[in-house]
């Protein structure tokens, strides 16, 4: 790309991120509202067309440090558009917990979701912290048993220089070869996830080296998505249809199989669910 063509590409990249920050900002009070209401979906919904097949495996959605619900409206309308009938968006407060705390709440969030839907399989889609949030409940909690997709979306997996100015645990927990981030990268994830990691070219948290996931190309799948930045990515509209297409086929498959969990992973059993709140 000549130099005057990255110029354009950097300038493009912050009007997103400003017009996103924006967006935030002014939907932020929708963030505390009840996780699923369609009035808030009505908002972000395209013109009507023919409704696909209706499927009832639960996604759950993990916003980032300082993120809320809010974040995810383009996200639940696009999922709700494509025939998902139960989106949940996890709330918690990065101030108030470490990531193993977080990630106990994320595995009794997606167990609730899971029987509350009568379901063996769970998606999860989590952004910045929230995927490290997430690889922490797969690898080290038990949730790799039941989630099917995992996705993250500008994660930090090999940390965020960001990080050195934060305080707390969980910033301490996201700087560059942290133990808690040594300790995910070197573990197993038990179960037949698939994951995909979205990550972008100019994103000014969380660099490309860090946002790519590494493990073999059977399981793992990194998804470019040009010119966004940290949060914009959540609204890019080549992202929003990946994320579908790439959970659509995953229902597909599924109803391929004829079976309601994938080989080998126990349907959940609601009174398994611990009632006490990890964050």
């Amino acid at each position: 790309m000549s130099g005057l063509g990255q110029v354009w590409s950097v300038r493009t990249a912050m009007v997103r991120e400003l017009a996103a920050l924006g967006s935030a900002a002014v939907l932020f009070p929708l963030g505390i509202m009840p996780a699923r209401n369609a009035h808030v979906l009505k908002l972000w919904a395209a013109p009507e067309a023919p409704a696909p097949e209706v499927t009832t495996t639960p996604v759950v959605l993990v916003h980032g440090y300082g993120g809320d619900r809010s974040n995810w409206l383009p996200v639940e309308a696009a999922l709700g558009r494509a025939g998902f009938a139960n989106v949940y968006a996890m709330r918690y407060s990065p101030l108030l917990s470490d990531v193993p705390g977080i990630a106990a709440r994320l595995v009794r969030d997606c167990r609730t979701a899971m029987a509350e839907t009568n379901s063996g399989r769970v998606h999860v889609v989590a952004h910045s912290l929230g995927g490290v949030v997430l690889r922490h409940a797969a690898t080290m909690l038990g949730l790799g048993t039941w989630l099917d997709v995992g996705m993250t979306v500008a994660t930090p997996h090999a940390g965020a220089f960001v990080a050195r100015f934060g305080r707390g645990a969980v910033a301490a927990a996201l700087r560059p070869g942290s133990p808690l981030l040594r300790t995910i990268n070197e573990a197993e994830c038990h179960g037949a996830v698939r994951w995909v990691s979205y990550w972008s070219n100019l994103d000014p948290v969380v660099r490309p080296w860090s946002a790519v996931l590494p493990g073999p190309a059977r399981s793992v799948v990194n998804v470019h998505i040009p010119e966004e930045g940290h949060l914009s990515i959540l609204r890019s509209p080549v992202f929003l249809a990946d994320v579908v297409q790439r959970l659509r086929s995953a229902e597909e498959h599924a109803a391929g199989s004829g079976v309601r969990a994938a080989s080998g992973r126990p349907l959940v059993d609601v009174q398994q669910i611990p009632a006490t709140d990890a964050a």
